[in-house]
């Protein structure tokens, strides 16, 4: 099962990897179609029962723009 770690740059650039443990290698999860969430500060992120990521709320950089929307990552589609 891959591992998965978030990495916070400047604590508003989200970057999500996952760890290929074949390749003994970081790589950066892409969306594969649609949207994904934007850079954010103050928002919350747990993993669920399921082994989702969930994230939820948050602000932007300038903090004018307050996020009240929920995501969710199913890491075994990646």
């Amino acid at each position: 099962k891959p591992q998965f770690c978030l990495l916070f740059v400047l604590c508003v650039i989200l970057v999500a990897v996952v760890c290929s443990q074949s390749r003994n290698a970081w790589e950066e999860v892409v969306p594969s179609g649609g949207s994904s969430p934007a850079a954010r500060s103050f928002h919350s992120m747990t993993d669920s029962s399921s082994g989702n990521l969930i994230l939820y709320g948050g602000a932007d950089q300038q903090q004018c723009n307050v996020f009240g929307d929920l995501w969710s990552f199913d890491p075994s589609t990646y």
